[in-house]
């Protein structure tokens, strides 16, 4: 069998919060916030996503609660899906 041989990747910053982003395929494109760089998924949830909801006419209090409920939504995914996951806690 081949060894398959470590991929390096750069890691990015977050242009929005300055966050390290350590595999660029995680990163989003912050576009209308910023026009340059790429941003961390937090920042996309939080001001990306609700700038476009604005830019299509949701109102802007709305949409920023459209922003933070989908960030919580992703987080309790993401717990979830490591609980389940998790070696230490499966019966033998």
């Amino acid at each position: 069998m081949k060894k398959q041989k470590a991929v390096r990747r750069k890691t990015l910053k977050c242009c929005l919060c300055g966050t390290v982003i350590h595999d660029p395929r995680l990163s989003c494109d912050p576009h209308p916030v910023a026009q340059r760089g790429r941003c961390c998924n937090r920042c996309d949830d939080l001001k990306v996503t609700p700038a476009r909801l604005t830019l299509k006419g949701i109102p802007e209090e709305e949409a920023k609660v459209i922003g933070r409920n989908i960030h919580s939504a992703v987080k309790f995914a993401r717990k979830r899906w490591l609980e389940s996951h998790d070696n230490t806690t499966a019966p033998a």
